[in-house]
């Protein structure tokens, strides 16, 4: 177990064994079954460049995402309207969003890979409550901490490195002790996907969603069972999409099991089970 204060960087890692992707090219039957969902609605949003992430807001029921440079975070409505936008000056290149509850987020910037955690009052101001620089990215810029996923029942938020190499962590925030700890490695997760890159993730019914805009491929990844649960294509003609999705950032969904994923440099998609359209 580790200890992380304020601002301290980790020095050190606890390697364990998550998940045994042995079996990763198996499906099993629990899941999401993305290969039936189809596109809902689909947009651009005027005047936003650079999406870079997107989360949903369980307290507010709405979305939140990120435009990478400048650095803004982004209400959406559930269509793809911008309800606002705030600028931040503490984060230089905002590169992913994840709602752990109420009104804390935790955001990352991919060229430091310094991780915060913050609160979003009811009017959208944003105040910083823990700041954290991990060490097991060094200085990858521009290849940092690029997804985020967080598990609600036991406190966990997963990290996703973009490439060269991909790779996945694990660690616990503890909300009352404004602590991060017990870190896991869980790289070779990622080495068993077969995609090119991971450019986002959630966390939904007990499966990891794991996003790739160069493969344009969304995998469901059930880490119980060791198995792919299911996936679906980003590439036109698959799941309604008369066009491909150019450069896929962000995925989340919501409580009723719609999946929205956003797109540099400012798409906007929602999809749901066919027999829901």
């Amino acid at each position: 177990m580790y200890r992380l204060n304020f601002g301290t960087a980790l020095t050190s890692m606890m390697m364990g064994a998550l998940l045994l992707l042995a079996g990763a090219g198996q499906v099993s039957a629990r899941g999401m079954a993305l290969a039936g969902y189809q596109l809902q609605h689909e947009t651009r949003l005027p005047e936003v460049e650079n999406l870079s992430s997107l989360t949903w807001w369980a307290k507010r029921g709405i979305l939140m995402a990120t435009t990478n440079r400048p650095a803004a975070i982004l209400a959406l409505s559930p269509e793809g309207k911008l309800l606002h936008r705030q600028e931040i000056d503490f984060i230089r290149d905002a590169e992913s969003i994840e709602s752990l509850g109420d009104n804390r987020f935790a955001l990352v910037d991919e060229h430091n890979s310094r991780l915060w955690i913050v609160t979003i009052a009811d009017d959208f101001s944003v105040s910083v409550v823990q700041q954290f620089k991990p060490d097991f990215f060094g200085k990858a810029r521009n290849r940092g901490i690029e997804g985020l996923a967080w598990v609600e029942r036991d406190s966990t938020l997963w990290l996703a490195k973009e490439r060269k190499p991909m790779e996945l962590y694990r660690i616990r925030w503890q909300a009352k002790a404004q602590q991060l700890s017990d870190l896991d490695d869980a790289s070779y997760l990622a080495d068993s996907l077969s995609l090119d890159d991971i450019s986002g993730m959630d966390y939904y019914g007990g499966n990891l969603l794991i996003l790739s805009h160069e493969s344009k491929r969304l995998l469901e990844v059930d880490p119980e069972q060791s198995a792919v649960v299911s996936q679906m294509s980003l590439r036109a003609g698959q799941h309604g999409l008369k066009e491909d999705v150019p450069q896929a950032e962000g995925v989340t969904t919501d409580p009723e099991g719609r999946l929205y994923i956003v797109s540099e440099p400012n798409y906007f998609y929602r999809f749901a089970p066919a027999q829901t359209q």
